[in-house]
């Protein structure tokens, strides 16, 4: 199961966010401008005021302030449910080392 979460960072210019692992990550600049880069991209991004920008790699992102701004990072946390047929595992393992 995932669900999506959305966090809002302000920042002061030049000040530098940094999001290990971002793959699938929304890089939203609300307020100002940013310039983001990530490892194994060649490439810089600069995204301003309404602008966004996805992860498409695992690597490092660094997200700069280029002034002012204010930015957000939605992403999905993964909360591992295991099925119905791994707890009846769980329980029988817990149940047979009781047992003995």
């Amino acid at each position: 199961m995932s669900t999506n979460r959305f966090i809002r960072i302000p920042m002061k210019k030049g000040e530098v966010f940094k999001l290990a692992r971002p793959k699938g990550c929304v890089i939203r600049a609300i307020s100002g401008g940013l310039w983001i880069t990530q490892s194994n991209h060649i490439e810089d991004i600069f995204i301003d005021k309404g602008n966004a920008f996805v992860a498409k790699e695992e690597g490092v992102l660094l997200a700069e302030a280029l002034e002012a701004s204010v930015m957000s990072v939605t992403y999905q946390s993964v909360v591992n449910v295991p099925s119905k047929s791994t707890w009846a595992t769980v329980v029988a393992k817990v149940s047979t080392l009781q047992g003995a």
